[in-house]
């Protein structure tokens, strides 16, 4: 929708938040990580974490 211009519904009072992630970006870093070699190898840690809950930005915060 972003994309074709086209508005974002949105329902109730608007208190809700959205996550904008396109799952077409999420399934391109998910391919592209399987596709490395041991990344733990030779190190620590280095971890992916891709399922950990992140905060969202609220737009009408940044605009006051």
């Amino acid at each position: 929708m972003i994309d074709e211009g086209k508005a974002i519904p949105f329902f109730g009072d608007s208190n809700t938040g959205r996550d904008y992630t396109y799952i077409d970006d999420i399934i391109d870093g998910i391919t592209k990580c399987k596709g490395l070699a041991d990344p733990t190898a030779g190190k620590e840690h280095l971890r992916f974490s891709i399922l950990e809950e992140v905060m969202p930005l609220n737009w009408r915060n940044l605009l006051d």
